[in-house]
């Protein structure tokens, strides 16, 4: 079989797992629409199925070893699609460390934080929030020790780094901002310097 139609396999087999990922962001959107108990009742399980179906299928052997042909022959890709794999396969082989169970969890927890938060707004109310943040938390630090993490924030802050931004480090962040840090106080130095603008709604 072509590299070309082993890619087009890669998407076919991908297809299922991005479409249950839209309806669970669909389902998040559905929170923030409608903040009501009666929607998180529904909302947390189904995240929690939702991720736990998902990481299922996209951690089977079968993507694994379709990610690892497509990675073997990337000189017969394209730019993109050799970016595509190597992403892929990236997210494949972190996800693989951590159980199913474990991601569920945490989506649920983070379902219920986003709904909470949601209802608690204009209310003042946030204060409710704090124990399920500290089990968020809790659940990350968990995941991050099965990417080898130790005890310190750095450490750990390495360790899921990559989820979000593939490549970058502690390290480098704190490089990036301390170079932006002197152009960003001067430049606040300056706007302190310039006349408070009026109102958009303020007439001559």
């Amino acid at each position: 079989m072509a590299i070309q139609d082993e890619f087009n396999k890669l998407l076919s087999l991908l297809r299922p797992i991005i479409l249950s990922e839209r309806g669970g962001n669909l389902n998040a959107w559905d929170m923030r629409l409608n903040p009501s108990p009666g929607v998180a009742v529904l909302a947390e399980p189904c995240a929690k199925r939702l991720t736990e179906e998902i990481h299922t299928a996209f951690t089977s052997q079968e993507i694994g070893d379709q990610l690892d042909l497509l990675a073997s022959n990337s000189n017969n890709l394209s730019s993109e699609q050799k970016t595509a794999v190597e992403r892929l396969l990236q997210i494949h082989q972190r996800l693989k460390k951590v159980p199913a169970d474990v991601m569920s969890d945490l989506s649920e927890l983070t379902t219920k934080a986003i709904n909470m938060h949601q209802q608690g707004k204009g209310t003042g109310e946030f204060e409710k929030l704090l124990p399920l943040v500290y089990e968020v938390i809790l659940k990350t630090k968990e995941i991050a020790g099965y990417h080898g993490a130790g005890d310190t924030a750095e450490s750990i802050y390495d360790a899921i780094l990559p989820d979000y931004e593939s490549g970058m480090s502690t390290v480098r962040l704190r490089a990036m901002f301390s170079r932006l840090r002197n152009h960003i106080v001067a430049l606040l130095a300056q706007i302190k310097e310039k006349p408070e603008p009026r109102g958009v709604l303020q007439g001559d």
